[in-house]
């Protein structure tokens, strides 16, 4: 009897861009491990191990450990919308149960994962009840908005541009950069670690400046003291641009990674600390007191004072104005520096000039205050780059067309048919250009005084208020990206399959020029006084008869009004 030999199956040949999103997919997996890892956690695999907690079967795929926080993470390389929708249920589901039952859930993950016992058992020191248990979901793709909104109660959702900013801080900054993340999962000092205390207050002796000598608005107290780097490093926070912090109120540079290294081999080499002072805001449970013990509530003298100043000890609670690259040039790193520097950290001070603003102030004017006190410091230094200006400008001036027009642009990148696909981030590759398309065509149609503007048309409550009142400009921003995603929406119906896609070589649907113009045929519905919503739109886009194959799209990237005049003139 002859025997015949099994053929093996081949494997089937990835394309380019298979390989190339296999690749992202593993460097995203790696990146997650990276940037906690980086910030003093202890990682625990669990990926594809399906565990019993209370007669519930599940599995999530990574466990980060430091002291008693605990951080149960879900990730996700799922590309489309109702893909990723639908794994999150399920994920949040599962996430709910655990919630429920704490302390199996511990008893079952030292039982199953024998690395998680000596952080988790006995010899961790805590007791189950003692943990600060996290739940996070992270997906490479952007999750849209209206998912994130519906189980932001059940788990913090680790968005791609914040775990790519983390990444960059920790690598930057190191462990001192788990300060940030903790703060970003919710946590306070006193959750972490074995605190007892509360509410605890740090105590320092310093000068409190009168109020009218400063310069500074009537009940903004001025006062300068000396600190330690490591109470800076734990409690300070700056409001960096693109970081996880809400992007309305974002400013500041990252930390510049090279300048950090000088500035490190400087306080090695010199071990004498900076002499110029720090700018910063104090949180406003700050306490200054007189030399009798005697809270000071206004200081009308004009002369300078010795103060007690008390600052509640909380993570992210001093905020930094100037000065951030001097501040975190002491963190705690893993270079050859650090032996040195861990005793600069606890020995040197730095001198404060904090700002303690008046109580009940709003944190619109708190914002707007600091960006303003930000660009007088920096732009006589150094000109600060045309990006961060246009970032102030969004928080100092947020009604004028560019501001409106950047605040629609993330909308649309958070929320809708474009969700995920736009230029928003430092990091983002292969996505839509914005700046042209908030210059050319976002500020035509968005703009308060702009000629075909959708602000003539919209006729929310409070309109007469929009300048003043930012909920009321907040729902015209809201107004104005669901028109756009009405009509983006139905343009996308209506191409052929396999047209929306980012890949170039196949389509040129997802482009700069593209988008513009259907901006521009937006304009021309305005001043025609055709809006309609998505049925009506993908009606009138059947007829569209341009082609956006390469080599067929006869439109440059400069043709976007022309591109937009035929699509209204084919389809409208």
């Amino acid at each position: 009897m002859s025997k015949h030999k099994k053929k093996r199956r081949r494997k089937a040949r990835l394309s380019p861009q298979e390989r190339r999103a296999r690749r992202a997919n593993r460097r995203f997996i790696s990146d997650i491990r990276t940037t906690f890892m980086n910030c003093g956690f202890v990682h625990v695999p669990t990926r594809d191990v399906a565990f019993t907690v209370a007669g519930r079967v599940g599995e999530f795929d990574a466990l980060f450990v430091h002291e008693n926080v605990l951080i149960i993470l879900e990730d996700t390389t799922a590309t489309s919308q109702q893909s990723i929708a639908d794994h999150l249920r399920k994920k949040v589901d599962f996430f709910s149960h655990l919630q429920q039952h704490s302390e199996a859930l511990i008893q079952t993950l030292t039982a199953c994962f024998p690395p998680a016992r000596p952080l988790l058992g006995r010899q961790s020191g805590f007791s189950w009840n003692e943990f600060e248990i996290r739940y996070v979901y992270c997906s490479r793709h952007t999750v849209d908005k209206t998912y994130r909104s519906r189980y932001a109660r059940k788990c913090l959702f680790l968005e791609y541009p914040y775990l790519k900013y983390f990444l960059t801080l920790c690598k930057t900054i190191h462990l001192s950069a788990r300060f940030e993340l903790m703060k970003f999962l919710q946590l306070e000092l006193v959750d972490v670690g074995s605190s007892t205390s509360r509410m605890e207050f740090l105590e320092y002796k310093g000068l409190l400046l009168p109020e009218t000598p400063s310069g500074f608005p009537t009940g903004h107290k001025l006062v300068s003291f000396l600190v330690d780097p490591n109470m800076l490093l734990e409690q300070a926070y700056v409001l960096r641009a693109q970081s996880w912090r809400d992007d309305e109120c974002l400013y500041q540079r990252l930390l510049i990674r090279n300048k950090i290294v000088s500035m490190r081999k400087f306080l090695v080499t010199e071990k004498r600390v900076f002499i110029n002072n720090i700018i910063v805001t104090l949180p406003s449970q700050s306490v200054v007191q007189d030399e009798h013990g005697r809270v000071i509530t206004d200081s009308p003298e004009k002369q300078i004072r010795p103060v007690t100043i008390q600052i509640p000890k909380k993570f992210n609670t001093i905020g930094i104005i100037d000065g951030q690259h001097r501040v975190y040039s002491y963190h705690e790193g893993h270079d050859d520096f650090d032996k040195v520097i861990a005793k600069l950290r606890e020995k040197q001070h730095l001198l404060l000039t904090g700002i303690i603003y008046p109580d009940g102030i709003a944190e619109s004017r708190r914002q707007r205050f600091e960006a303003n006190l930000f660009l007088e410091i920096n732009d006589k230094q150094k000109r600060v780059k045309s990006d961060l200006k246009q970032a102030i400008e969004r928080l100092v001036t947020p009604y004028t067309a560019v501001a409106i027009s950047k605040s629609v642009i993330t909308e649309l990148a958070a929320s809708g048919p474009l969700t995920g696909l736009l230029e928003v981030h430092f990091f983002d590759v292969g996505k839509i250009k914005t700046a042209s398309i908030v210059t050319y065509g976002m500020c035509h149609i968005v703009g308060l005084e702009a000629e075909h503007s959708l602000y003539r048309v919209w006729r929310g409550e409070g309109k007469s208020r929009i300048r003043r009142q930012k909920d009321v400009l907040d729902r015209y921003v809201a107004f104005c990206c669901s028109q756009l995603n009405e009509l983006i929406s139905a343009f996308q119906a209506s191409l052929p399959r396999g047209m929306w896609t980012s890949d170039k070589k196949v389509s040129r649907v997802l482009t700069t020029t593209t988008i513009n113009g259907l901006i521009f045929c937006m304009r021309k519905l305005i001043e025609n006084g055709k809006l309609a919503a998505f049925p009506s739109y993908e009606r009138s886009f059947r007829k569209l008869s341009i082609d956006f194959e390469p080599g067929k799209f006869a439109y440059k990237s400069s043709h976007w009004k022309d591109l937009g005049e035929e699509m209204y003139k084919q389809c409208f």
